[in-house]
């Protein structure tokens, strides 16, 4: 139940940013989710019967709000939201690492929050590349195929399994095909899922045009 609350949280708060704030909304929602899937990101949970890194709800977001400010705004902005998010995430973790190094920070703390350098690394680094692959690939599709749902989840189930193969290996090193699968196949249910929310925020179906 609170995997299923958490998601319908995020889609009410895209709708609400996007639709009542523009470009200033997409842009707190996108460092917001940002932030949280990294640090969610350091504990493992069980979804369905699966393990997988935490985060992956507020990660399959930002791939999400990336599509929708790709089909309002063009590929420019959209990098830059990419940029954005990307530099949120690596501010927090530098900050809580400084934090957790003063005296009397206790255990609890570093167990919740103390991300090792490595995990940090691999979700920001990972999440840079992922995020850009997403932007070039819905914007490839965005002239060719007027339909979005095709675009928008060719370019999001692509990036994602990019993400879980990536983000597994340079945080945890190889330790089987299960978690990468598992977080892929949750990542794709997402992205199927989210479809509505792009025709709810963006319209219709039509060819992207040629966005500064």
């Amino acid at each position: 139940m609170a995997f299923i609350a958490e998601i319908l949280i995020w889609y009410v708060l895209l709708f609400l940013t996007t639709k009542f704030a523009g470009k200033e909304g997409l842009i707190t929602y996108i460092v917001s989710a940002a932030i949280i899937a990294n640090i969610e990101t350091t504990q493992f949970i069980h979804v369905f019967g699966m393990e997988m890194p935490g985060g992956i709800i507020p990660f399959a977001c930002l791939f999400l709000a990336t599509d929708i400010s790709s089909e309002i705004y063009g590929r420019k902005f959209s990098r830059k939201m990419v940029l954005y998010s990307g530099f949120g995430m690596m501010l927090s973790s530098l900050i809580i690492a400084l934090f957790g190094m003063n005296e009397g920070v206790s255990q609890s703390y570093h167990d919740a929050l103390g991300a090792t350098f490595r995990i940090a690394f691999a979700s920001i680094s990972v999440y840079f590349i992922c995020g850009m692959l997403d932007v070039r690939i819905y914007h490839f599709f965005g002239k060719r195929v007027k339909y979005k749902w095709l675009r928008n989840n060719l370019g999001t189930i692509t990036a994602q399994f990019v993400n879980a193969f990536l983000f597994i290996i340079f945080a945890f090193g190889w330790i089987g095909f299960d978690p990468i699968m598992g977080n892929w196949i949750i990542s794709v249910g997402l992205a199927l899922i989210d479809t509505p929310m792009v025709y709810i925020i963006t319209g219709r179906d039509r060819l992207l045009e040629d966005h500064l």
